[in-house]
């Protein structure tokens, strides 16, 4: 084979190599970017489910995340078995109301989120102030 040919097997190698590990990338904030209010809230839930703790925190808005052992010690206690999202109203351009159906320990509970868009990204604002029942619909 001659050095131009090898030159070119050589670089098209280098090109299909570089766009597969172009794909093998961790995208969770793109994801995040991209997603919808029900679909974040979809997500949370699920690693809730999975406790999968660092993740699920990830997805809590940063100006009203509780204190990382008390929400570890609360989701250790009320295992969610399963949820589903039943409904959900846009309040204004960067806020959103989901109702979802949690079963934690063998009992559906109806809990409204508030979801805060945050420079492009939509997170969770868990309501940490325990005067305050939950938020109705």
């Amino acid at each position: 084979m001659s050095f131009f040919a090898r030159k070119n097997v050589f670089i098209f190698i280098l090109c299909v190599f570089l766009v597969i590990l172009s794909g093998c990338g961790n995208n969770k904030t793109e994801a995040k970017e991209i997603s919808s209010p029900e679909k974040t809230l979809e997500n949370y839930l699920t690693t809730v489910k999975n406790k999968d703790i660092d993740e699920a925190y990830s997805f809590l808005d940063k100006n009203s995340l509780p204190e990382r052992d008390f929400f570890e010690q609360s989701l250790e206690e009320q295992p969610l078995n399963d949820f589903s999202i039943l409904r959900s109203k846009q309040v204004n351009d960067t806020s959103y109301k989901v109702e979802a159906n949690l079963n934690a320990g063998g009992y559906d509970n109806k809990k409204v989120f508030i979801l805060s868009k945050i420079e492009g990204q939509w997170f969770i604002s868990l309501n940490t102030d325990k005067t305050k029942g939950n938020i109705d619909f």
